[in-house]
């Protein structure tokens, strides 16, 4: 963006002034220019936050906790996966493990509307089950109807209260609340998860990820809780990428660098082994 170009709202608002400085009586010029420089302060805020952005790197999302612990299976995989579980569904319409399975593979071949429609079966012949609002709020939040994730993944919250299982309905209801703009609602809820479990590796993930998208200062005690994380399940390869982008926005690439290469070594699909490829390039072509 050209010196010239940066400075032409600015002349623009000068000339007006001028003009209504010269061309107007007392009452009226005050009003006018009240009016302009109230615009005035607008534009400097917006043209602030633009000159912000262009300047920000722009660096891939961190992975989500329901991104976690997702088998990668093959097209073919699914669609075998799929035939087997609908045959399954037909022959026993009421076993709702059944039709929940066949609803995460659906979602899985990009089929959210049946992914849907079967989970939401699930939740009103079974309201009690906590399984089937979990799920219902995982492929809502995958719909981006992030209102019905957070009310889904509540009524889950409230069905069961083993720790295995509140983390993974966890892994839903967090992004939602952060995609709901609540964040301190996200944080109060993994805070208290965490106080209450405190050496699971995953709720401790989860933890960290809040952290890094909460506002300065608590977004800096994201890359400790990561490393808590991995302390506790070496094997959570997805902190290590997380760890990375939060190094690398934070100019430390050398660090970054050795955990992208963790993360690397650890990665379980290709499509993992393609984020560590793609955020170590734009690494080495910052260096």
């Amino acid at each position: 963006m050209s010196e010239n170009r940066l400075k032409s709202p600015l002349l623009a608002i000068f000339k007006i002034h001028q003009r209504v400085l010269y061309t107007v009586n007392s009452s009226k010029r005050h009003m006018d220019l009240m009016r302009i420089y109230s615009r005035l302060f607008i534009l400097i805020c917006s043209f602030g936050l633009l000159m912000t952005n262009c300047r920000a790197e722009n660096w891939p999302s961190a992975i989500p906790p329901y991104d976690i612990g997702i088998s990668k299976s093959s097209q073919k995989e699914l669609q075998d996966q799929y035939e087997e579980l609908k045959t399954k569904a037909y022959k026993s319409p009421s076993n709702s493990q059944n039709m929940l399975e066949l609803a995460l593979v659906e979602s899985d071949l990009g089929n959210l509307d049946e992914a849907i429609k079967h989970a939401r079966t699930v939740t009103l012949n079974k309201p009690d089950y906590w399984q089937g609002h979990a799920i219902l709020g995982k492929l809502f939040l995958l719909d981006r109807n992030t209102l019905g994730a957070r009310l889904q993944s509540e009524r889950a919250l409230e069905l069961t209260k083993d720790p295995k299982y509140r983390g993974q309905i966890l892994a839903t209801l967090l992004p939602a609340l952060i995609e709901l703009k609540q964040p301190i609602q996200a944080d109060k809820v993994s805070k208290s998860e965490l106080k209450k479990n405190p050496k699971d590796a995953f709720l401790t993930f989860c933890r960290a990820w809040v952290q890094a998208n909460l506002p300065l200062p608590a977004s800096q005690m994201a890359g400790d809780t990561y490393r808590k994380a991995l302390e506790l399940e070496p094997g959570l390869a997805e902190s290590h990428y997380n760890l990375a982008l939060l190094l690398a926005r934070g100019n430390d690439r050398q660090k970054a660098k050795k955990e992208l290469q963790s993360f690397a070594q650890r990665s379980k699909s290709p499509q993992e082994a393609k984020l560590a490829e793609d955020l170590m390039s734009k690494l080495d072509g910052q260096d």
